[in-house]
């Protein structure tokens, strides 16, 4: 990750934007990483590697950093809670540039990809064209599915950052509490001197 997009992503999560913006509207920094994620299946549109490796990274971490939330009690969330939310909200804004890339990966297939090789297959009419060809829309429909394991994470991630930031609140409000309850004790009164009852 460049650091440009880093500090977009940062942020994305310090304003708790946590939307999928499409690709045609990212900003540059956005739209580069979106790039990154995007280029196994520009180079290899064919493969069905490069299709369920995308994003899968991110789905795993949210996955596994959920697990681990379900794990914890309400009192081992509290105290945790600021050190997990970066790491869900880092793993939650890639898979949003995955899905936020998603419509360009499928007019890249159906306008580039599948375009051009049934062009060639045509012209050509060699059975190995004709087979790539079969690939590339099956990689197609295979990407829509995927999409769908996609946005299974980033729900799962949406849940476990509500609850992080209520958490969170939780335990600032606490604080407060805490600190307004000290200031309202009365402050302890200092014993009167012993009386001389000396004769």
């Amino acid at each position: 990750m460049t650091k440009s997009t880093k500090k977009t992503f940062s942020r994305a999560a310090k304003n708790n934007d946590l939307r999928v913006i499409d690709y045609q509207d990212a900003d540059a920094a956005l739209k580069d990483r979106m790039d990154v994620l995007m280029d196994a299946i520009d180079r290899t549109p064919e493969k069905r590697e490069a299709v369920t490796s995308y994003g899968i990274g991110s789905a795993n971490r949210l996955h596994a950093l959920y697990k681990k939330l379900e794990g914890l009690s309400l009192c081992e969330i509290t105290e945790q809670a600021e050190d997990l939310l970066p790491k869900f909200r880092e793993a939650f804004l890639e898979i949003n540039a995955c899905l936020g890339a998603a419509p360009e990966v499928e007019r890249r297939y159906e306008q580039e990809y599948i375009k051009n090789a049934a062009r060639e297959a045509k012209a050509s009419k060699d059975p190995e064209d004709a087979e790539y060809l079969k690939d590339l829309k099956q990689r197609k429909e295979d990407f829509r599915d995927h999409t769908i394991v996609l946005e299974g994470a980033r729900a799962y991630g949406r849940i476990a950052i509500t609850q992080l930031d209520v958490a969170i609140e939780r335990k600032q409000n606490l604080q407060v509490l805490a600190q307004a309850d000290s200031t309202r004790k009365p402050a302890a009164k200092k014993p009167a001197p012993l009386t001389d009852l000396s004769y």
